[in-house]
């Protein structure tokens, strides 16, 4: 683990999250040594490091620095809870007006600094019923291949621009690694993982989980890691 922070002709990239978090310690492991000097943080140490300042009507962070924050952190009760409340909103300002590259950045289907699933759902089902009129496919249905049946499920972890089927082999040929990627960029998630079910001819977009589990992504989480690391470094 990075305890030192990088020099200033090295990008500073912060970590946010447990010491024991698996997903950080690989996308730590990944980052292409010389360019870059990953930091690992709590959420009350990054929110100690990081300033958030209003300049001439311009919000500007200090340090700039690439961020990915993991892990809601356990509810406390008192004077912890409180600090940690006040931590958030630090990192939550922060991951807003940051100019560098962000792991799911703050936005309106945010609960705080945390994205919340079933607002992010909801949108993607907005955007299909608006792009209902328009010839191409709607982003959060998908037709099914000839094999599919009703009830069967699919799912696509999407990270930094690139997609890997979880469940169902054939989901490329669905069109389903397309299709989740260019949802996630319409909902502005750089990490994802989309679950699909098969009605009526049309894979249905079921669930948007913007924080997958290490478990959840299974031999796909190294190459995750990694999309992420090259996100972070760019």
């Amino acid at each position: 683990m990075t305890s030192d922070f990088p020099r200033q002709d090295e990008r500073t990239i912060f970590l946010v999250g447990p010491h024991d978090d698996t997903m950080l310690g690989l996308v730590e492991a990944a980052c292409r040594p010389g360019n870059c000097s990953p930091t690992r943080l709590t959420a009350s140490a990054a929110a100690r490091h990081l300033s958030v300042v209003g300049r001439r009507h311009v919000t500007e962070v200090i340090p700039r620095c690439s961020l990915f924050v993991r892990r809601r952190p356990a509810r406390r009760s008192g004077r912890d809870r409180s600090a940690l409340s006040a931590a958030e909103a630090v990192l939550w300002a922060a991951a807003i007006a940051m100019p560098g590259p962000v792991v799911n950045r703050s936005a309106a289907t945010s609960d705080g600094l945390w994205l919340d699933g079933r607002r992010l759902l909801a949108q993607a089902h907005r955007l299909t019923e608006a792009a209902a009129a328009d010839p191409g496919r709607p982003p959060a249905a998908v037709p099914t291949p000839s094999r599919a049946t009703d009830g069967d499920r699919a799912a696509v972890v999407v990270a930094g621009g690139q997609a890997w089927s979880l469940l169902d082999d054939g989901a490329e040929v669905a069109g389903l690694d397309v299709s989740s990627v260019e949802l996630a960029e319409q909902l502005d998630l750089t990490l994802a993982l989309l679950s699909w079910i098969a009605r009526a001819g049309r894979y249905i977009l079921v669930d948007v989980n913007p924080e997958p589990s290490p478990r959840a992504l299974g031999d796909r989480l190294g190459a995750v890691a990694t999309a992420l690391a090259g996100l972070l470094t760019r």
